[in-house]
């Protein structure tokens, strides 16, 4: 329990990383299948290594299904994530795509997967979770310098795909226990061919895309942005993972929170983002959300 709450809170952590690449890319305006072919080859780099070091079952068809289930799911996600944010205000495609986790924790207790069971706590979790959600988009809207005065008819359809998608990547992250529990291992080599077949899927497409075009296909900035963003990734994954065995509604909550605490506080400090009121509702929310996450099963 207590090693995978630790688990848990690293990759929490872990994804604060993942937050500042993807705050870099859009600062130096990285091209999205180039920073993302990156990001995502760096990821598979990072979950192959570990893998070496646990059990990894690589003749098993189940862990190739999971894996490009998810790898399928992923790039899906990131593609319809990055359009939507061209054509709405990404605050807001933010806020649906950090909901996503809902679905798949009522799939999980749904299912009866293991570890998986609704009690009264879960109700006040998942509120106060939304709340932090809710107060931190609304203190992105206060900072935003551009207003999006007319959104595209097409924004809402993506952003709800995007939610569809997100919502199975993350079950597909609790499912991958009942084949290979976490103690078992396999949570490199699954995350190393969910990254590895949808870096490659990007890359083919982005190098094609260049060729078209007579573009260079890597900048330097896309390239430090991505290997940011995938650091975090590979690492954060593959620890979120190992927390598994927790209920979802505990991980999902606690691996958000973490990032949305420390992300509030290097955005203030880095990019010297105001940080309003609003701002701090959600970091009260997100400290709230943790203790009760934590506490869940004794309280």
């Amino acid at each position: 329990m207590l090693l995978s709450l630790l688990f848990a809170f690293l990759g929490g952590s872990s994804l604060i990383i993942l937050g500042l690449g993807y705050k870099h890319a859009s600062v130096v305006k990285s091209h999205a299948w180039s920073y993302g072919s990156v990001f995502m080859g760096i990821a598979a780099l990072i979950t192959l290594s570990y893998s070496f070091f646990e059990n990894s079952a690589w003749c098993d068809w189940r862990l190739w299904a999971i894996g490009l289930a998810m790898g399928v799911t992923f790039v899906l996600c990131i593609g319809l994530y990055t359009r939507a944010n061209l054509l709405g205000p990404p605050s807001t495609s933010w806020v649906v795509l950090n909901l996503s986790c809902l679905p798949a924790i009522a799939l999980a207790v749904a299912f009866r997967l293991p570890g998986e069971r609704f009690v009264w706590l879960d109700g006040l979790i998942i509120a106060l979770f939304v709340g932090m959600i809710l107060a931190l988009h609304a203190g992105m809207k206060e900072n935003a310098k551009v207003t999006q005065e007319r959104i595209h008819p097409l924004f809402w359809p993506l952003v709800l795909a995007t939610f569809a998608f997100n919502s199975v990547y993350l079950f597909l992250l609790k499912l991958k226990n009942l084949p290979f529990p976490t103690e078992g291992g396999n949570n490199g080599a699954t995350l190393a061919i969910c990254f590895g077949s949808a870096g490659i899927v990007v890359a083919l497409y982005h190098l094609v895309s260049c060729h078209r075009r007579k573009e260079i296909p890597w900048r330097k900035d896309d390239i430090v942005a991505g290997a940011m963003t995938g650091l975090g990734a590979g690492m954060g994954n593959i620890l979120i993972l190992k927390a598994m065995s927790l209920p979802t509604v505990v991980v999902l909550p606690i691996t958000q929170g973490i990032p949305i605490i420390g992300g509030v506080i290097a955005m203030a400090l880095i990019y010297r983002e105001r940080f309003n009121r609003a701002k701090a509702i959600s970091v009260l929310l997100a400290l709230a959300t943790l203790l009760l996450a934590i506490f869940r099963d004794r309280l």
